[in-house]
């Protein structure tokens, strides 16, 4: 399903994700961020963003439920290949 596809969706997203992204790469079903976080708060910061996201597209769209299938994971960005891509936030 393609849930940052619509133009109004995708804008929302970004406009959030500049709160707390140092960069990013969004493509229509996924998204690929970079988090800085001293104080270690990336866990909260990302059920903010997946909570606020959700709410509003479910409204939008007559949905109800979690927008994002699966929990984030955590990996290097200097091993991982698609980080080289991703737009500065």
């Amino acid at each position: 399903m393609t849930i940052l596809g619509v133009k109004r969706d995708r804008g929302h997203f970004l406009k959030l994700l500049g709160v707390m992204a140092e960069r990013y790469g969004v493509m229509g079903n996924r998204c690929h961020l970079l988090i800085v976080s001293l104080a270690g708060n990336v866990s909260r910061a990302m059920q903010w963003l997946n909570t606020s996201c959700g709410v509003c597209f479910n409204l939008k769209h007559g949905r109800s439920g979690a927008l994002f299938q699966s929990r984030f994971k955590e990996t290097s960005p200097w091993t991982n290949p698609e980080s080289r891509r991703m737009t500065p936030g």
